[in-house]
């Protein structure tokens, strides 16, 4: 038990008390509230997770509906920053005032906005930012205030940066829509401790040793804890850095769609374009548009070829938001890799996408910047 407890105070100190490395944010306290500031040109840091959660809800004017976006970002320092974008749909009845993120007790939290949210890999520039943000008393809690996103808008890109270095399913609310599954900060996960306590066990068996060196006492276990905090740091970086290996580029298409029953709307594209550490290549895709529920969703499967014949595969999804007069709309999503052939036979990861389509003309143009592990 004295190894768990000494385990628990070395995390205390290893874990930053300090928020992540956003250039412009504000704190947040429990109970508190401040306006957050634009964290224009602020990189990400490395993507680890996506998540698409469409909401409604009714009030005596109808239903207002739409999506929620997160995504989870790695600091280089390896604590988790978390970004949301809000969807109101075109034929929502009503306006969206306020985004809610549940189950950040315990962690320190900085708010932020981007104006330049189609800077942030699978985001795309809001209209709405963000009049204030607040945590409640307990902790738990930390919301974003519009005003407000009104149908056929969508929030700027905000962001929650903690001193968290893991994640797990969470909930978050858009007005009065119940729990939405998106992510929250979580504790480390159990080989973090045995990694500590491993080291700690170390110091219990020497911490009454020591040796005398040119007359001075040095005990073994001043040497060891600065060891056992570097070796917690250590690991989460390594584990966040892994084998990832960068990917970034754009693609073109050209498209066609037919209806294949009501309300569900089959599209086949192919095109050309280039990846860092993919090269040229070519790009083949079959989604479905799906307008039966309340949110208009994209999904589908994809196939990556490299010059060489070597192949990427995988699922797709998107949302996206109405088209302008001019039949130009954009939508955001991501390609989850799967699998593949020759040099990505073990490929996997998430790439996220901005993009522009015009359904008439039948085309459209992709943006890509994500990683993937081989």
């Amino acid at each position: 038990m004295t190894v768990f407890f000494w385990a628990l105070a070395i995390m205390m100190i290893v874990v930053p008390r300090a928020t992540a490395g956003l250039i412009s944010s504000c704190p947040l306290m429990a109970g508190g509230s401040c306006i957050p500031p634009d964290d224009m040109g602020d990189t990400p840091g490395t993507m680890l997770a996506v998540k698409f959660a469409p909401f409604s809800f009714t009030t005596s004017s109808g239903i207002t509906h739409g999506v929620l976006k997160e995504e989870v970002f790695a600091e280089t320092s390896g604590t988790l920053d978390f970004y949301y974008i809000v969807f109101n749909q075109p034929d929502s009845a009503t306006s969206v005032a306020r985004e809610s993120d549940l189950n950040f007790a315990g962690w320190a939290t900085s708010v932020a906005y981007r104006s330049d949210g189609s800077q942030v890999p699978g985001f795309v520039d809001g209209n709405v930012p963000p009049s204030s943000a607040d945590r409640d008393v307990s902790g738990s809690t930390v919301g974003f205030n519009f005003g407000p996103i009104l149908p056929n808008q969508r929030s700027r890109v905000v962001v929650i940066s903690t001193n968290a270095f893991s994640f797990t399913t969470g909930q978050s609310m858009v007005d009065g829509s119940g729990p939405l599954m998106t992510f929250q900060p979580t504790v480390p996960e159990p080989a973090s401790f045995i990694l500590l306590g491993g080291g700690l066990l170390l110091m219990t068996l020497f911490r009454a040793r020591s040796r005398n060196i040119d007359g001075r006492k040095y005990s073994m276990t001043k040497l060891l804890v600065p060891l056992v905090a570097m070796t917690f740091a250590f690991t989460h970086s390594a584990a966040l850095a892994d084998d990832a290996m960068p990917v970034e580029g754009i693609l073109a298409v050209n498209f066609t769609s037919s209806p294949t029953s009501p309300g569900i709307i089959a599209i086949s594209a192919n095109g050309i374009g280039n990846l860092t550490n993919v090269g040229n290549l070519s790009f083949q895709l079959q989604k479905t548009l799906d307008t039966t529920g309340k949110v208009p969703l994209f999904s589908g499967t994809f196939t990556i070829t490299a010059l060489n014949g070597d192949t990427l595969t995988g699922t797709y999804a998107a949302v996206g938001a109405a088209p302008d007069a001019g039949g130009f709309g954009t939508f955001s999503g991501q390609i989850t890799v799967t699998g593949g052939t020759g040099r990505f036979q073990s490929a996997s990861g998430i790439v996220p996408f901005s993009a522009l389509a015009n359904g008439g003309l039948g085309q459209a143009a992709y943006s890509f910047k994500g990683f993937l592990r081989m």
